[in-house]
């Protein structure tokens, strides 16, 4: 979105449509592991481009998404073998006290689930950092 608002109530559907494809080209360029999308609204906006349809009720859901939904993929433009396959998709609710749908130990638990996996991912990778010192100075001994 390229001007500032103070919420998205002041943000049209096409507004927000328009805007994904520079999310999506965002994140396809710093490909991280995962992205967050906060706010329900700005969910369905993607989920409404990339579909090409509106989101059903049944449908919708906190917490990480589907693969195929996963953002900033080339969508077969990329080099053959090429590893990445987007960034996977975590859908939190507002922390805003204007989202007032949920109830706030509703909140902390959707926003516990991706805490947790923060800290999860932060050990592997300590870990396999210690690995690939641990095998150097063994490559360094045997050389």
């Amino acid at each position: 979105m390229a001007r500032p608002t103070r919420n998205s109530s002041e943000l049209s559907k096409g507004e927000m449509d328009s805007s994904v494809a520079v999310l999506e080209e965002k994140i396809r360029m710093c490909q991280p592991e995962a992205v967050c999308i906060v706010g329900k609204s700005i969910w369905e906006s993607i989920w409404r481009v990339k579909r090409g349809r509106k989101i059903k009720k049944e449908e919708f859901r906190y917490g990480w998404q589907d693969e195929r939904d996963n953002m900033g993929a080339a969508n077969g433009e990329g080099e053959p073998g090429d590893a990445w396959q987007g960034a996977k998709v975590f859908v939190a609710c507002s922390t805003s006290g204007l989202a007032a749908n949920l109830k706030p130990a509703e909140k902390e638990e959707i926003w516990k689930e991706l805490g947790s996996w923060v800290e999860k991912r932060r050990i592997e990778r300590a870990n396999a950092q210690v690995e690939q010192v641990v095998e150097r100075e063994k490559d360094q001994a045997v050389g």
